[in-house]
């Protein structure tokens, strides 16, 4: 009687052990699926905060790049005065007064296409401090550099824009008179530091674009890892509940043996 008792409470325990561990493997995968998507969403947050700033910053450069022609031509404009006659400087004038405007309008509006990537690289390196608050070996250099970047460009920008504001009241007060030695100077020169400012945000911009693919290339590290680790903790958890699973099977099959000895 004792025997059959103990093979009842084996066979028992060991058909809810089995459902359980079999509950338990299903828990577990549809937690590692919920973590792997959230996992997924988190960088794919990061990845369209990247893509954004790039994008802005290719607008930069394109900014940047139009603002070296306009440049350009008003140091051309300024070289070939002294050849001109009086009727064709006063067109050259009003020409150059329209690309000083621009030379300030355009440097005016650079500023705004920094906005993006300098928020992108705060989000980032908030980002990569908690992972780093959280035991993971992340780093935050690439992201700092970008903001230093950033903030570089931004006070490059102000320079360029205040050299760009007096050229333009330079050339706003010769009218239609002829260009005087001096002024033609002192527009030149202000045309050179407005080309040597731009030199310098041209090289700012790349260093934010190698910024900006170091990030993408250590994000792109860390989601592969962080996905890696899921699956290999939802793969041991499922060995383990697959091996306590074999145990209560054997357990129910001991029972059940137990129970059919005793009926023959």
């Amino acid at each position: 009687m004792a025997r059959r008792i103990l093979s009842v409470i084996a066979l028992i325990m060991g058909t809810i052990g089995a459902i359980a561990c079999i509950v338990a493997i299903i828990g577990v995968w549809s937690a590692s699926s919920r973590l792997f998507d959230a996992t997924l969403a988190v960088f794919g947050v990061g990845d369209n905060l990247l893509k954004g700033a790039r994008e802005q910053v290719v607008k930069l450069d394109q900014r940047v790049q139009s603002l070296k022609i306009t440049n350009d031509e008003v140091e051309e404009t300024v070289k070939d005065w002294a050849a001109e006659k009086a009727t064709e400087q006063a067109a050259s004038i009003l020409h150059l007064q329209e690309k000083a405007q621009t030379l300030l309008v355009e440097l005016d509006k650079a500023e705004q296409f920094l906005a993006l990537p300098e928020q992108s690289a705060q989000t980032m390196q908030q980002g990569l401090q908690v992972g780093r608050s959280l035991g993971l070996n992340v780093d935050v250099e690439h992201a700092e550099q970008m903001l230093s970047e950033a903030e570089e460009i931004k006070t490059r920008l102000s320079e360029g824009l205040e050299v760009a504001r007096t050229l333009s009241e330079r050339v706003a007060e010769i009218g239609d008179e002829n260009m005087e030695q001096d002024a033609q100077q002192q527009i030149a020169k202000l045309a050179l530091r407005v080309t040597a400012t731009l030199s310098l945000i041209d090289g700012r911009i790349e260093q934010i674009k190698n910024a900006l693919h170091e990030i993408e290339a250590a994000l792109d590290y860390y989601e592969k890892e962080a996905l890696i680790w899921i699956n290999l903790a939802a793969l041991g958890l499922t060995l383990l509940f697959v091996w306590l699973g074999a145990g209560q099977g054997a357990l129910c099959y001991l029972g059940w043996r137990g129970l059919r000895r005793r009926e023959s």
